[in-house]
């Protein structure tokens, strides 16, 4: 069975969810940093047919970790109160983590993610008559992140599931979903590759234009869940676009050469099912972890972790590079300084797989046992700020989930780099090059980073 998001708006009006449980970032292949810096002013160089190779190793490592962590941190903050007392952001009753009174646990609990990616951006393309050329574009990268997960908390004798600390209680062996790990999780593959066929239209000495079709096969896993910050290598969908690229000649002499580049692309990506974790509308952030019950077995509490991660249908969306180069040749060696402008729409989600018949969320106050329908994260069966038993079993709908939860969330962002270059006079026309370059995130779809890559390339006539 699924349910169908077309025409509801209950869930926009969620104005408390504000964590959310997934973030992709943006695709090595497609970097168009690392695709035109240098190269795309040797493409516009090659006037003969023949065959190019350009591999570029490159590292990148994420900035401003509190961006990340307000990501996925409950109302956006950086550090969460954790109160068994119910006081607090957390009660961590909820993941099984308790102490005896009059002592009731409480901590601090925080994050701060770091993504790192390394490999080597690869190309290959041919030159043909009249015009025309064909490339192709991937990248082989190991991603590896890591939530640095902190907590200020005592350790306290285990519960019956072996949770005696807060890093213990977010990364149980119960959770098929969700877990936050106190390891770098990492994973090594191949990226998107990218396969591009153009048209120079204007190729004269002082300008130069040109049209190209493009299709990205992508390489990467559908989303599972597993972990939260899981590292991705590649996306799962295939993808098709278009794109202009051109350069116009500011100076140029016998030693000098000033010209500007640019290149704009859009790609539109298919849709495709995966899987989401999803908090509830009327329950607040983090109630993906709020325990559940089953009909007749009101007792016997559950992760909820496990119950609200559906399988979902991420609808087709678009993403727009723009890409500036101010390049400056003298002899054999070579300056670039340039811009680009990433952008890509909100993914929206739209159908989930229905939620299991019979369930609810498991009632913290008890006993006796029914359900807690209005329970959030925070509350618990203490004085202060208790759970309110439901009279009757309230049954969990499909309906109650958030899907913003899991909705990877507008990305945009800038990238600023300098590249240097250095092209012998011999054959096959080698160029050496290093760059480096720093991504701003102008919202909290999107990482900032720093980067850096080397890069040789050879032309086969």
């Amino acid at each position: 069975m699924v349910f169908s998001m077309q025409g509801q708006d209950s869930c926009d009006s969620c104005s408390s969810g504000k964590s959310h449980s997934v973030f992709i970032p943006r695709s090595i292949t497609e970097d168009q940093a690392l695709a035109l810096s240098i190269s795309l002013s040797e493409h516009f160089d090659t006037k003969d047919p023949g065959v190019s190779f350009v591999v570029k190793p490159f590292f990148m490592r994420s900035t401003h970790p509190t961006a990340i962590a307000e990501h996925f941190l409950i109302d956006n903050k950086v550090a969460i109160n954790v109160q068994q007392d119910g006081s607090g952001d957390l009660n961590p009753a909820w993941l099984d983590l308790t102490a005896s009174s009059p002592e009731l646990y409480k901590s601090t609990f925080s994050m701060s993610p770091r993504w790192n990616a390394y490999g080597f951006w690869m190309s290959t393309e041919m030159m043909l008559w009249c015009g025309w050329w064909v490339a192709i574009d991937t990248a082989l990268v190991r991603s590896q992140q890591n939530l640095n997960l902190k907590n200020t908390g005592p350790q306290v004798p285990a519960s019956s599931s072996g949770v005696s600390t807060m890093g213990q209680a977010v990364n149980q062996c119960e959770f098929e979903h969700g877990r936050m790990s106190s390891n770098t999780l990492s994973v090594v593959g191949l990226d998107n590759i990218q396969a591009l066929v153009g048209y120079k239209l204007i190729d004269r000495p002082s300008i130069n234009f040109e049209l190209y079709a493009t299709g990205v096969l992508g390489t990467g896993e559908r989303l599972k869940e597993q972990y939260l910050f899981t590292p991705l290598v590649g996306s799962p969908e295939n993808a098709f676009g278009c794109g202009v690229g051109g350069r116009v000649h500011l100076l140029r002499s016998e030693n000098h050469n000033i010209s500007l580049l640019m290149g704009v692309e859009y790609v539109y990506h298919q849709g495709l099912w995966a899987k989401g974790s999803f908090d509830l509308c009327a329950n607040g952030d983090w109630s993906r972890y709020l325990s559940v019950v089953k009909r007749g077995e009101e007792s016997i509490p559950l992760p909820g972790i496990n119950f609200f991660t559906r399988s979902v249908y991420v609808k087709s969306h678009s993403t727009l590079d723009m890409t500036f180069i101010m390049h400056y040749q003298r002899c054999a060696f070579q300056v670039e300084v340039g811009y680009n402008f990433w952008y890509r729409q909100k993914i929206r989600l739209d159908s989930i797989s229905s939620v299991p018949k019979d369930h609810g969320i498991y009632d913290i106050a008890g006993p006796p046992y029914t359900t807690a329908s209005t329970a959030t994260i925070a509350q618990s069966d203490h004085q202060q700020n208790p759970v309110v038993s439901d009279s009757s079993f309230v049954e969990i709908k499909a309906g109650d989930l958030n899907i913003e939860t899991a909705t990877p969330p507008l990305a945009v962002s800038s990238k600023f780099f300098i590249v240097m270059a250095y092209e012998p006079e011999i054959r096959c026309k080698p160029v050496v090059f290093a760059g480096v370059s720093y991504e701003q995130a102008l919202v909290k779809g999107a990482f900032s980073q720093v980067g850096f890559w080397l890069g040789a390339s050879v032309e086969l006539g």
